[in-house]
C-alpha cells in the first residue's frame, strides 16, 4: 500500500511517496499544507456569500461548522469592543467586512 501512513506514537515509522522534489513542486504551484480553521471558516463564509448574496446561513445548511464560524466570529467582535481579549485580529476583521 501506498500513500503517507502515520500514527501518534513517536517511534511509529513514517513511510511516504513525498519527495523533495514533489514537495518543491507542490509549493512552486501554491499548494497550502495546513489551513488553519479561521481560514477555511473565512473560506467557506466567502463562497457561501458569492453563492446566496447573504450571510444568514439556515440551520440545515450541509456546513454545520459555517454557522459556528459566524457566531465565532459575532462573539469575538462583541469581546473586542467590550475590552476583552479576542482572536480576532484588525487584518482578520478587514477580510471579514471586505466579503
Amino acid at each position: 500500500s501506498g500513500g503517507v501512513h502515520s500514527s501518534s506514537s513517536s517511534t511509529a515509522a513514517v513511510h511516504s511517496h513525498m519527495t523533495p522534489e514533489r514537495i518543491k513542486l507542490l509549493e512552486e504551484v501554491g499548494f497550502v499544507w495546513k489551513v488553519n480553521a479561521w481560514t477555511e471558516g473565512y473560506n467557506d463564509l466567502v463562497e457561501f456569500k458569492r453563492k446566496c448574496g447573504h450571510f444568514n446561513v439556515p440551520p440545515n445548511y450541509p456546513n454545520k461548522k459555517l454557522r459556528n464560524f459566524i457566531a465565532t466570529q459575532r462573539t469575538h467582535y462583541r469581546f473586542l469592543q467590550e475590552g476583552k481579549k479576542t482572536q480576532l485580529t484588525e487584518e482578520r476583521i478587514k477580510r471579514l467586512t471586505d466579503i
